[in-house]
């Protein structure tokens, strides 16, 4: 419910989009169709909308890495943290189990403790088994 409410004041966040279709996931829901509907409404081209793309299917991991790095300079070792959840994150319920281990312990190594990537990446790993 608060990811609804947080995607229903800010429709057009790339984050509360993939938020929202996460804890959907992670409740076994099948939103694909409201997912594509509402990244619609989100530049895709650019950080961090490019993350929809990779959860529609629509990029690989090494587009999302590329248009993350091109974007302006910021805090690179917190935005490398972020990459790799998000990779990670879609790993989990796209590919093998060992794939999304690897891509979470990354985001874990990359991450400083006190962060969302760093939480969410190790309940993931969690749910994984690791």
């Amino acid at each position: 419910e608060d990811f609804l409410t947080a995607h229903r004041l800010l429709p057009t966040s790339a984050f509360t989009v993939l938020w929202l279709h996460i804890a959907r996931t992670h409740r076994g829901e099948d939103d694909e169709r409201e997912f594509i509907e509402n990244s619609e409404r989100v530049a895709q081209d650019v950080w961090p909308g490019i993350l929809l793309r990779l959860f529609e299917g629509k990029a690989s991991p090494e587009d999302v890495r590329r248009v993350a790095n091109a974007g302006p300079p910021r805090d690179k070792s917190g935005q490398t943290c972020e990459v790799e959840f998000y990779i990670g994150e879609y790993a989990a319920h796209h590919r093998p189990p060992h794939e999304a281990r690897e891509l979470l312990l990354n985001a874990v190594n990359q991450c400083q403790p006190q962060t969302m990537g760093f939480v969410a990446a190790k309940a993931e790993l969690g749910l994984l088994g690791q």
